[in-house]
Formats: C-alpha cells, sequence, structure tokens
C-alpha cells in the first residue's frame, strides 16, 4: 500500500475509533475496523443494512441520497457485492438510527426483542364489518413486512378477510375449534392445528365452539405497507 493510501485509511479510521470508543473497549473497536476491511463480512453487513432499511420503510434512493452515494452503490452493497467506506458506513448507521456495531453484526440493537407480557396484552373489538370478534395485538405496530395477533372468536362471529398482499398467512389454534373457509373448499382445524396458505386467498374464519382462540400471523413481501395493513384487523366499537 501507498504511503499517501495508507494515509488515506488512518484519516478515516480515526473518527470511527473515536465513535467507538464510547461504546466498545479498545479491542472491540480493533475488532469491528478489521470486520470493516474484511471483504468475507460484506454479505452480512449488507443484508443486515437491507433488513433495518426495510423495518422503517425506506427506500433505496431515500437511504442513498442521506449517505451521499448512488442507489445502485447502495443496492450492490445490500447484496453483499460493494463495500462502504468508514465514513459512508458511519453515515449509515446514522440515517438507520443504530450503531457502528449494529451494523456490522458485533452489537444487537437495542430494543431489537419485542415481548408484549401475559399481563400487558390488551383486547380489542374488530370493526363491525369485519365480523364480531375481539383480537390482542401482538406485534410491533412499526414493524411493515410482518404481523401477529391472537383472534378470540365464539359461535356468533365470523372473521372474514378480503385483503391481498404478497405474502403469507399462517393460524395456530391455541383453543376451541373453527372452520376454515376458502372460495371452493372448507378445513377444519381443532386445537393444536396449524395452517399456512398464501395472502391473496380470501378466507373467511367460522369458530365452531365458545372461547375459540387462534394465533395469526401474517407475512408481507410487498415494500409497500398499506397491503399488509389491510389485512389486519382494525379496531371497531364494542358489539353489543
Amino acid at each position: 500500500m501507498s504511503p499517501a493510501a495508507r494515509t488515506t485509511m488512518e484519516r478515516n479510521r480515526r473518527p470511527l475509533v473515536h465513535c467507538l470508543h464510547h461504546h466498545c473497549s479498545f479491542k472491540q473497536s480493533a475488532t469491528l475496523l478489521r470486520k470493516m476491511t474484511n471483504t468475507n463480512s460484506l454479505p452480512i453487513n449488507g443484508k443486515i443494512a437491507r433488513d433495518l432499511r426495510r423495518r422503517q420503510g425506506m427506500t433505496l434512493e431515500v437511504v442513498a441520497n442521506h449517505i451521499d452515494v448512488s442507489k445502485g452503490h447502495l443496492s450492490r452493497f445490500e447484496r453483499g457485492e460493494k463495500a462502504l467506506s468508514v465514513s459512508v458506513l458511519m453515515r449509515l448507521s446514522k440515517v438507520l438510527g443504530v450503531s457502528v456495531a449494529t451494523l456490522l453484526g458485533e452489537a444487537p440493537q437495542a430494543g431489537i426483542v419485542h415481548v408484549v407480557r401475559s399481563d400487558n396484552q390488551k383486547i380489542h373489538p374488530a370493526s363491525a364489518d369485519e365480523g364480531r370478534y375481539e383480537y390482542v395485538p401482538l406485534a410491533r405496530e412499526s414493524d411493515l413486512h410482518s404481523s401477529a395477533f391472537i383472534a378470540k372468536l365464539n359461535t356468533e362471529c365470523l372473521m372474514q378477510n378480503d385483503a391481498h398482499h404478497s405474502g403469507e398467512e399462517m393460524l395456530y389454534v391455541l383453543s376451541g375449534s373453527l372452520e376454515l373457509l376458502l372460495e371452493t373448499t372448507s378445513v377444519l382445524l381443532r386445537a393444536g392445528d396449524f395452517a399456512q396458505f398464501p395472502g391473496w386467498v380470501k378466507h373467511k374464519l367460522k369458530a365452531l365452539q365458545a372461547n375459540t382462540d387462534v394465533l395469526i400471523v401474517v407475512t408481507n413481501f410487498d415494500s409497500d405497507a398499506k397491503a399488509l395493513s389491510e389485512s389486519l384487523p382494525s379496531k371497531g366499537s364494542i358489539p353489543t
């Protein structure tokens, strides 16, 4: 390496070392710096950045503009085909709201584990046009690509959902029994049974027993959060 190139590298590293020393030991900082120049770690770093960006609903173009690189360069970094300079990685971590250590996969992001304790679970009534049932939201409201909730059904309600999304819908019956009604067929599900089907399939859930609870997980491959939100229950007034 030429003296000029070595001088430039050291100049770029200094602000990162200063930043990391506020949060890491010298040994940890040195490890992170080595990883940043190790091409074998690029695919992992890119995947982390892509996941963080998508979770926040940010497009490639928006992030690229904020960190002053081209959209194509950022896309290739996320695919593990390109590297980013130390200064750009620092700007990227700031835009995504995480530490450089998190971006490099060294330290989990604060609050990365979302927990809903049993005593904090709140029951909401679904809107009248979605069927007379109640539900308990479980997933982060900010998550644009997946959601989870418990639907609490009774024999007088019919949970219906005609929303279309590109992902999958999964059901796990916690108690009671229900009938999964599709356009051309129906499936009987009892406690302990699991079902999965594409998000574009129109369906209805009909409880066959009182106090039927079903865990519902919805994934969405669309970049638009609207497709996911339309497949989830919306709050309504308590039915009388």
